[in-house]
C-alpha cells in the first residue's frame, strides 16, 4: 500500500494521469540504465546527447557503444552556449542537421536540469526539434522539487521516459 501511495503522489507531482505509468527504481542512475538498456539496439543506431549529460548517463551510453555498436553523437556545449534556451536548441539543431536530420537518430537523451553546470534545459523544444519519431529519455533527477514538472505537457509523444529522484 505504501508503494502505491508513493506512486500516486509522484504521478500527481509529474501530472501523469496513469499511476501504472510510474515505475519505482533504486535511483535515477539505475532508472536511466534500465531504460537505455531496454531499447532493441542495432549496430549503427545513433543516440544524441549533450556533453553536459550526467557522468553515469555518459557511462551507460559508452556501454551501449561498446556492446551494441551504437554511435554516440554529442552536442558539444561551451559555457556560453547556455545563454538562452534558443542557443541550446540552435546548437542541437546544427548537430542534428549535420547528421542528416532527426530521422538519423534512434534515440536521444537530455537532462532537465544539468548537474554541471546547473542549467535548466529546454526539454520541450528539444523534443519538438527531434519530432515524434525519436524517443527522448529525459534525465529529470535534479528537476523534481525545483520545477513544476508536467511530463505530458512536454509536448510530444517522444518523451518516452522521464527519470527522476524522489525523496
Amino acid at each position: 500500500p505504501l508503494m502505491n501511495e508513493a506512486k500516486e503522489l509522484i504521478a500527481k507531482e509529474l501530472h501523469i494521469p496513469a499511476v501504472n505509468d510510474i515505475v519505482l527504481v533504486e535511483n535515477a542512475s539505475s532508472g536511466i540504465n534500465a531504460v537505455m538498456r531496454s531499447f532493441p539496439w542495432r549496430a549503427g543506431d545513433k543516440v544524441l546527447y549533450l556533453n553536459c549529460a550526467y557522468g553515469m548517463v555518459q557511462n551507460v551510453l559508452g556501454y551501449l557503444a561498446k556492446t551494441h555498436g551504437v554511435v554516440l553523437v554529442v552536442v558539444e556545449m561551451e559555457s556560453t552556449g547556455f545563454a538562452s534556451p534558443g542557443a541550446v536548441i540552435d546548437a542541437v539543431a546544427a548537430v542534428v542537421k549535420a547528421h542528416g536530420g532527426p530521422s538519423a537518430f534512434r534515440a536521444a537523451v537530455i537532462s532537465h536540469i544539468t548537474s554541471v553546470p546547473a542549467v535548466i534545459l529546454p526539454v520541450r523544444e528539444f523534443c519538438d526539434l527531434l519530432g515524434p519519431g525519436v524517443p527522448v529519455v529525459c534525465d529529470g533527477a535534479h528537476a523534481l522539487g525545483q520545477l513544476d514538472v508536467d511530463v505530458p505537457a512536454l509536448g510530444c509523444a517522444a518523451c518516452e521516459s522521464y527519470v527522476c529522484m524522489c525523496g
